[in-house]
């Protein structure tokens, strides 16, 4: 997370939420929904349908009633953003349109995470509703581009790159689009290539080490000479001069995240602190509720009981949340993987390293903390 403007604007919704929001009417900023847990590819770093994981998938689409109830809610309770990803590909909803349309209308910035390969069936309009657009293509490789991907019959990459020159040149959506790519020990040597597309189509890519989620995926890390070999070329690049904005943005980041995942090689094994339920949420095609998509074990709840506005306003829920800001202070984790979680090292240390600098604001917080758990144990006596 770079303290840009936009993030900046996140914080100051963050203090409200936290602050001025006594009977839960604002939800997060953020809701990450997975309408359909379908997809088109079986990507090897993916936690839900690759095959390197024993596991059988099934498919499962958000029931109608479940989906437009959500969606009200998400207008009820003023969440700024909703995210269409998660645990599938949002592309092969057919009801794509109908959600983008209504959140457009209700004043929510719309984001979307794709593969690419099914952009062909939506509408111009629909794109040009949406406030980002992040394509998943983690190689410009046809054969490494099958291989990371891990589908079936003929390369995807064509056709995925012939649709984002579509979405380029839709009025207005080329300055949405970023392509995230995320890098292993199969694709790091096109480092070099993907910077010159950047330089070439004037495209944002952010670049990151692959998270290493279960152990099937360990081979895929890259070493600390593929690390530093990146961080060279990133310095090398620095010094070229006359980069466009694009490029520049892409080579910060790339730096950021390699920087960070070089410090952080060897398992933290240390609790910090998670805002990521109270900015954020993921809810799951079967209307499981998750703090965020790293979260593991049980859900922390399923809207088809209450809806989301009932899950958000429950004082155990809540109780949780404020909970997870200060687990650095209270040593209890969330989750067993509270330890080594990505969330505390990307958006929760921003906001943390912000929060923390503000006078009484943590304190806030802690007497915010308190308040949810007297209500709880008031609750079950």
């Amino acid at each position: 997370m770079n303290l840009n403007l936009e993030n900046i604007k996140r914080g100051i919704s963050l203090m409200k939420t936290v602050n001025f929001n006594t009977d839960c009417n604002k939800g997060p900023i953020m809701l990450e929904v997975a309408t359909t847990s379908a997809c088109t590819h079986k990507c090897y770093f993916c936690a839900e349908h690759s095959n390197l994981i024993p596991v059988e998938h099934t498919s499962f689409k958000m029931p109608d009633e479940m989906l437009w109830k959500l969606l009200s809610d998400i207008k009820k309770l003023k969440i700024e953003e909703v995210r269409l990803a998660g645990n599938g590909e949002p592309t092969a909803d057919p009801r794509l349109t109908p959600i983008v349309d209504f959140l457009h209308q209700a004043g929510v910035k719309v984001l979307i995470v794709t593969n690419g390969t099914l952009v062909e069936r939506l509408p111009d309009s629909t794109f040009s509703k949406l406030h980002k657009i992040t394509i998943s293509i983690n190689s410009f490789n046809n054969v490494t581009h099958q291989v990371i991907h891990d589908y079936k019959g003929a390369t995807q990459l064509p056709k995925i790159m012939k649709n984002l020159d579509r979405l380029a040149k839709i009025p207005g959506v080329k300055k949405k689009i970023q392509i995230n790519y995320v890098m292993t020990t199969d694709n790091y040597a096109e480092f070099s290539e993907v910077l010159d597309y950047v330089e070439k189509n004037d495209i944002f890519v952010a670049i990151r080490p692959v998270y290493v989620g279960y152990k099937e995926i360990a081979s895929k890390k890259l070493e600390f000479g593929h690390i530093n070999k990146v961080l060279s070329e990133i310095e090398e690049r620095f010094t070229q001069g006359n980069l466009s904005n694009n490029l520049l943005k892409t080579l910060e980041y790339a730096r950021q995240s390699f920087t960070s995942d070089a410090s952080t090689f060897q398992e933290r094994n240390e609790l910090l602190p998670c805002f990521a339920g109270l900015y954020g949420g993921y809810i799951e095609s079967n209307g499981d509720y998750r703090i965020s998509t790293y979260c593991d074990g049980k859900p922390m709840g399923n809207i088809k009981h209450s809806g989301f506005i009932g899950l958000w306003k429950d004082n155990q829920l809540q109780s949780k949340l404020y909970s997870g800001v200060i687990m650095n202070e209270t040593r209890r984790p969330l989750f067993k993987n509270c330890n080594n979680c990505l969330e505390g090292e990307n958006y929760s240390r921003q906001f943390y390293s912000v929060f923390s600098k503000i006078p009484l604001q943590m304190q806030l917080i802690r007497n915010k903390h308190k308040e949810k758990v007297s209500k709880v144990k008031s609750f079950l006596s």
